[in-house]
């Protein structure tokens, strides 16, 4: 940790504990009238304000598990390796590979052209330096994917 990072530490627990020093004060009784009236805007703005952030920290974990559930579609332009003999509505496995500058999806050819195009992810999608598996379905001139469930049979990857 450097002398920023503990500084900026050390402020916000000072800050917490100054927050409840204040709200003891307030709620006992111990501010001369004059000030009681600043100080309840004070603290109204600062539980207001630390409800706001728990409010968007909750709304962030929902996003969460929401998109690991497979409930958001993430668009992203990648490379594709497609084998000439994928049709519309077939599921092949592919591999995408983040390790590189531009990612590249591949779905069993190694041999075929690539091409760019924007490809529809179901659930979260890895930015960089990861090797995943997919479900992917070619759909008209795109294709869609989804994480690999290992429920699925070899059976359903070489459909006539």
């Amino acid at each position: 940790m450097t002398d920023w990072h503990a500084r900026i530490v050390f402020l916000v627990l000072g800050a917490i504990v100054g927050f409840f020093v204040l709200l003891y004060l307030y709620k006992n009784n111990k501010f001369d009238p004059r000030f009681k009236g600043p100080v309840k805007v004070i603290l109204t703005i600062v539980s207001s304000g630390f409800l706001l952030l728990l409010a968007i920290q909750f709304a962030a974990g929902l996003y969460d598990v929401a998109d690991a559930h497979k409930l958001f579609l993430h668009r992203r332009n990648v490379l594709v390796l497609v084998p000439h003999d994928w049709r519309v509505d077939d599921i092949k496995l592919c591999e995408l590979d983040g390790e590189v500058d531009m990612p590249v999806l591949t779905c069993g050819d190694y041999s075929a052209i690539p091409s760019k195009m924007t490809v529809r992810f179901r659930g979260p999608v890895p930015r960089h330096e990861v090797k995943t598996t997919w479900d992917c379905e070619k759909v008209a001139e795109t294709v869609s994917c989804e994480p690999k469930t290992w429920e699925k049979t070899w059976d359903e990857y070489s459909r006539p």
